[in-house]
């Protein structure tokens, strides 16, 4: 009881962790080099590699459905601005070229979409695939191929 009472109850627990969870996540993929193409590859890697070391968390913000949990305004400000940092690098791959144009956040979507869905089927224990690493690697550059920019 005295962790429901220090964290306001239940609801209280859930967004420590959901802000944690976004917040680690933020600083994971947020990466900034002079290669705004590499560096959307790197955070691809990074989301995949935060998920299976904070397993946990990954769950609690992606994978678990609380009854009655609303996440507080930390917590979708957390959420917003890890999805902004792929946002951002979207944007800069897009102003050197080397991603297609369009609605920045669309792709972001696209691309989020895409590695969570390697990335939950993987922590669920549902892959048969022997070598994740390297499927992980092939799945990133499927994406990449994607958005080269129509020419």
């Amino acid at each position: 009881m005295a962790i429901y009472n220090h964290f306001d109850g239940l609801n209280g627990v859930i967004d420590a962790l959901w802000c944690e969870g976004f917040r680690g996540l933020h600083v994971a993929i947020n990466q900034h080099t002079d290669d705004a193409d590499a560096d959307l590859l790197r955070a691809g890697e990074a989301y995949r590699r935060y998920a299976l070391e904070h397993r946990g968390l990954y769950l609690v913000m992606f994978l678990h459905r609380f009854k009655h949990f609303v996440p507080s305004d930390d917590g979708v400000l957390a959420a917003t601005e890890a999805f902004g940092a792929l946002e951002t690098l979207v944007r800069r791959a897009q102003a050197t070229g080397t991603v297609r144009s369009g609605d920045p956040d669309e792709v972001a979507r696209l691309i989020w979409s895409a590695v969570h869905g390697f990335v939950a089927i993987e922590l669920m224990d549902e892959p048969t695939v022997t070598d994740l690493n390297r499927s992980y690697a092939a799945h990133l550059a499927m994406i990449r191929r994607g958005l080269t920019p129509e020419g």
